[in-house]
């Protein structure tokens, strides 16, 4: 749900028939089905890193057989999603709830008075943390406005952001 395409997940929805390579039967459900903003429906498949070749065989196997409710089907695994991503992930849908506009514009003026590059805990009050203040801040990383220095970390308070704000 963190990712800014959906719209809605639903689980366990889909199961899809598909021949095998030796013409042989057999049925398989998708374990999430994505529909985006965009009005793509993208089905996933969802194993262990070590199951990913035994996956990606049925997945290949239902892409060729062509689905009209589902424009494509991936595989997801573990090593698609470490620990830093669920964090950050949780982290943006937290701010998409708790945000509000007065704490965006504090923000966004605090960033851009600071320069081009700013830490995380700077964007607070006198550096005090504020709930507020952190969810404005999640919410402009999201949107783009912010950019943090290191695309492949966990988010913190002292991770270093780009400002990429439009006056």
């Amino acid at each position: 749900m963190a990712d800014p395409l959906t719209k809605e997940l639903r689980s366990q929805t889909h199961r899809l028939v598909y021949k095998d390579d030796d013409a042989e039967v057999h049925s398989h459900v998708l374990d999430l089905l994505q529909i985006r903003t965009d009005e793509k429906i993208v089905g996933h498949a969802v194993k262990t890193e070590a199951n990913r070749p035994y996956l990606q065989k049925i997945v290949d196997h239902l892409n060729a057989t062509g689905h009209p409710e589902i424009d494509w089907i991936e595989v997801k695994t573990d090593k698609d999603a470490p620990a830093w991503k669920l964090h950050n992930a949780m982290d943006f849908l937290w701010a998409r709830a708790n945000m509000h506009e007065t704490d965006l514009d504090i923000v966004r003026r605090r960033a851009l008075r600071l320069g081009p590059s700013v830490e995380f805990w700077q964007l607070f009050d006198r550096g005090v943390h504020h709930w507020g203040r952190e969810a404005a801040i999640f919410y402009l990383i999201e949107q783009g406005e912010l950019v943090p220095e290191f695309a492949d970390d966990r988010i913190t308070k002292v991770s270093t952001l780009l400002v990429n704000m439009r006056c």
